[in-house]
């Protein structure tokens, strides 16, 4: 890996310079405490090609105190907008919004059907209603798949504009059933807290989804990935 960046490492080492070599007969020793050597800290903003690298590792890096990662650019902005010492978001459970099994393709029929064979967990709207919402959320409000109505793109835009937090529970990849246009386009401010939990599938979704993406430019189908999400 080394070798792979070494053509950027003169550019990093112009913020990130190397440590000073310490004496021989200070080796081993902790450093003094007036020690004027100065540490840095980084942050890392990764290409989705890199970010499975163990990057940090890199000997660039060594003379930093701290080292972190974070999704974007705008998303450190708003880290830091919120100012030092200022508390995080909370999140209001009273106020949470739910978006379950959209298309209703996990009902009782579809998780006792073909290739479900052995299978003991409940349709995703039924576990939805039982384990999570009686237990969590019985003021929560949202929309559960029943498979005849499918819920708009608006209808799932102002669902969340208006939520403070947002729980979704659903089949395959959750931008290939919200577009990510529509995420995208939505006014989340007041959304402090989200928890996506995807990638249930059974045979006829799959078979569905398999279908579709076989008819979407591969940069449509990069956009629903959990990277880019």
């Amino acid at each position: 890996m080394e070798d792979f960046f070494r053509p950027l490492e003169s550019l990093l080492q112009q913020f990130f310079p190397a440590k000073p070599a310490q004496p021989a007969s200070q080796k081993g020793k902790p450093p003094a405490k007036d020690s004027t050597t100065e540490l840095y800290q980084g942050l890392l903003l990764l290409d989705k090609h890199l970010a499975m690298l163990p990057i940090e590792a890199l000997r660039v890096f060594q003379s930093c105190s701290a080292l972190a990662r974070d999704f974007s650019l705008h998303t450190s902005f708003n880290r830091q907008a919120r100012g030092e010492g200022e508390e995080a978001p909370k999140v209001n459970l009273a106020a949470m919004s739910f978006i379950v099994d959209i298309r209703g393709e996990d009902s009782a029929k579809a998780a006792t059907g073909r290739g479900q064979v052995g299978r003991t967990a409940p349709p995703l709207v039924e576990d939805f209603h039982t384990s999570i919402k009686a237990t969590y959320g019985a003021q929560w409000r949202g929309v559960a798949g029943d498979g005849e109505k499918v819920a708009s793109d608006a209808e799932m835009a102002q669902l969340m504009q208006a939520s403070q937090g947002l729980l979704y529970y659903g089949l395959g990849r959750m931008l290939s059933y919200i577009p990510a246009g529509v995420v995208a386009g939505a006014n989340l401010s007041k959304c402090n807290f989200a928890m996506v939990m995807d990638k249930a599938n059974n045979i006829p979704a799959a078979e569905r989804q398999k279908y579709i993406d076989n008819r979407k430019h591969g940069a449509a189908r990069a956009l629903e990935s959990s990277v880019a999400a």
